[in-house]
């Protein structure tokens, strides 16, 4: 059977979320090579198909604005559902250790399939920030909490290069809100806290050493990065809510990392590095980086590269 499921994304104003939303299907494109055999090492393939007219015209602008603008998307400046139908084929040594998180499974036990809907909003209906983002009605907010109500997973995105003293101040005020907006805690099985911009991030870290910001990436603790962009009193309330909830971390990047190890990342805003390809090329080396972690960590517990929280 193939099962419907309402997973939410949220995060402060220009914290990524649309532009994480935008680049899924090139995402999910990437682990599949040419012949469509398996690209990437970590055991899984996946396929996402948009299901409505607000995805599919999302991935569209995406695609469109990446190459003429050097972004993915604009900001929401209202709610709008997205669907798709995601699916993972997984290879036998994955498939062993996952049949016990099995959620929904389809014929053969290696095809898992889920039809997800992320309502996505202005950052601002949830993590206000005075100047930054569209103007958000009561309305918005509801809407979103009323959608977050009935989700089985969360996103919670984070800007990994974001340290303005605003932002710190939305989520210390608003993130407590969020939780507390729940009966009985988070009503989330899993949760997964994204640090989005990881390219723009380690661009910045490693001015002089950039060919080895792709293996940082992989090896530095994001759970780390979490906590100090937010603040240690809010992160233990926002652990006290998720004490039912599977709650895990994670570096990602819509832009990803070039061949070389070095960000994909033009502080000029020219396309990142695409603008040395000719345009017909620019497409096959584009590799988002980690991605499609927080979809398959939802739909089957498997964390992949996202790393689960530990209590001490």
């Amino acid at each position: 059977m193939v099962s419907d499921t309402t997973m939410m994304i949220v995060g402060p104003s220009g914290s990524g979320k649309t532009s994480l939303l935008g680049a899924l299907k090139i995402a999910s494109d990437r682990t599949l090579d040419i012949d469509g055999s398996a690209a990437f090492s970590e055991g899984y393939e996946c396929r996402l198909n948009p299901t409505n007219a607000n995805m599919e015209e999302l991935i569209e602008i995406a695609n469109d604005y990446f190459w003429t603008q050097g972004k993915l998307a604009d900001s929401s400046d209202r709610v709008l559902n997205y669907q798709f139908q995601f699916s993972v084929n997984l290879d036998r040594d994955l498939l062993n250790g996952l049949l016990s998180k099995a959620l929904w499974i389809v014929g053969d036990p290696g095809e898992w399939h889920a039809h997800f809907e992320i309502p996505d909003g202005p950052g601002g209906a949830i993590f206000p920030i005075p100047g930054r983002g569209a103007i958000c009605t009561p309305e918005d907010r509801e809407s979103i909490f009323e959608s977050a109500r009935k989700a089985s997973g969360l996103i919670l995105c984070l800007d990994s290069t974001d340290n303005k003293d605003e932002t710190v101040a939305a989520l210390i005020k608003e993130l407590p809100v969020f939780c507390r907006g729940f009966k009985n805690g988070l009503p989330f099985k899993r949760m997964a806290i994204i640090l989005t911009k990881t390219d723009q991030y380690f661009w910045k870290q490693l001015p002089n050493n950039l060919p080895d910001a792709e293996r940082r990436a992989k090896e530095d603790c994001p759970w780390k990065r979490v906590r100090e962009i937010i603040p240690d009193d809010i992160f233990k309330d926002l652990v006290k809510h998720a004490s039912n909830t599977e709650l895990v971390c994670g570096w990602v990047s819509a832009f990803g990392f070039n061949p070389d190890g070095t960000p994909n990342y033009d502080p000029t805003g020219c396309m990142g590095s695409f603008k040395k390809y000719p345009l017909g090329q620019r497409r096959n080396h584009w590799h988002p980086f980690q991605l499609m972690d927080p979809l398959f960590f939802l739909l089957t517990g498997e964390p992949g590269a996202l790393k689960p929280y530990r209590t001490k």
